[in-house]
């Protein structure tokens, strides 16, 4: 094993060692939020960072170790007091040989939290929070990768790049003189208990401003002050807490025996379980429909459409033609059809063909506010210029 020591910060007080072992898609600033410090307080650490301890966190791969000394004072937010990086060859071997931690050199940027309530969300209790601005740190030259240093891997972030791209004009690859800063809205019905608001970008001389709006509905959106962008469309899973019994891929089929590629994921679950319409659209099919026993088909926009198979009974007054919204009953968990035992049978359809559910990238596609839903951005737009 190969140990690279990253020389730490002095702190007056003692650290809690915390080690993690990293997976794909781990990020240094989410491991240290899970040992409690915060997206702010990590990216003032790492402002005062020198060039070895970022080089360890842009070389650090799937199969390595970090481990973090988290040193707490009273009054103060949780830091970090020290923090080494172990590479471990094997490990890497055994790992996804490709990087989860961005380059952490370039741009620059800060961050900005917003209060909800002053956001034009409604809360019963109406959070108090100081709004805290961090220095510049530095950050990818991928915006993506920037993005998720401090948000995280999530769909919105893959929409934010592209909307730079195609709005903005903007390369993948960002100049090291551009900066961004980001607003953060807190929300506790998030599970971070925040959520991206903002995104301004400095680059070429000139600022872009994009903002993530979440709609009634939870449809999300990366849009410009005036309400065009577009719409992020991400199917949910369509049964509540079950277990996958039947993934994507090769497998022996469990009626009639012999291989099979199973084009789909099967959710068990108890008969009468409700089923739930992964994304916005119109009924094509509700019907009894070869081995697929009672079957949902749903067409969605941009040649998307999604299957419900071995349904027990369809919701009430569902037909062909019918109107759905993401998240609305469609029926119930059964075992009818070429079925074993209760469970639900879901594909998903991409321009005719079948696509792994599990491994779907969310769409991003053109769409513009409606009046009512500009309205609301506005409030988001004001809330942050008051506090930025």
């Amino acid at each position: 094993m190969c140990v690279a020591a990253v020389p730490a910060h002095p702190v007056e007080t003692s650290c809690i060692s915390h080690h993690h072992d990293i997976r794909p898609g781990d990020t240094a600033v989410a491991l240290a939020r899970r040992d409690g410090v915060d997206a702010h307080a990590f990216a003032n650490w790492l402002a005062r960072a020198g060039d070895t301890d970022r080089h360890a966190l842009r070389s650090m791969r799937p199969g390595d170790h970090l481990d973090l000394c988290i040193a707490r004072v009273d009054g103060h937010p949780a830091t970090i007091g020290r923090l080494r990086v172990r590479s471990d060859r094997a490990g890497r071997h055994r790992a996804a040989q490709e990087p989860t931690v961005a380059s952490l050199v370039g741009i620059r940027a800060s961050v900005v939290t917003v209060p909800l309530a002053g956001a034009g969300a409604s809360v019963a209790h109406p959070l108090r929070s100081q709004v805290t601005v961090t220095e510049p740190l530095p950050a990818a030259t991928r915006l993506a990768s920037a993005l998720a240093d401090v948000v995280g891997r999530r769909p919105v972030v893959e929409a934010l790049a592209a909307y730079a791209h195609h709005v903005w004009h903007l390369p993948a690859t960002l100049p090291k003189d551009s900066h961004y800063r980001l607003a953060m809205l807190e929300d506790p019905r998030h599970g971070a208990g925040h959520r991206l608001a903002m995104v301004a970008l400095e680059a070429h001389g000139h600022m872009w401003r994009a903002y993530h709006y979440i709609d009634a509905k939870g449809h999300d959106y990366v849009v410009s002050a005036h309400g065009r962008g577009f719409e992020v469309l991400r199917p949910r899973h369509p049964v509540n807490h079950a277990r996958i019994s039947s993934g994507w891929g090769w497998r022996i089929q469990p009626v009639l025996g012999g291989r099979e590629f199973h084009r789909g994921i099967d959710y068990a679950a108890p008969i009468g379980t409700p089923v739930h319409a992964a994304m916005d659209g119109t009924v094509s099919l509700c019907d009894w429909h070869g081995g697929y026993g009672r079957v949902v088909e749903i067409r969605h926009a941009h040649g998307l459409r999604t299957r419900y198979g071995h349904l027990s009974r369809f919701a009430a007054k569902l037909h062909p033609g019918s109107r759905v919204h993401k998240g609305q009953v469609i029926g119930y968990v059964g075992s009818t059809g070429l079925s074993t035992g209760p469970h639900l049978y879901y594909e998903i359809w991409e321009h005719g063909v079948r696509v792994d559910p599990l491994r779907h990238a969310p769409l991003t596609v053109a769409a513009r506010l409606d009046t009512h839903q500009r309205k609301r951005l506005r409030h988001l737009i004001a809330s942050v210029q008051q506090t930025s």
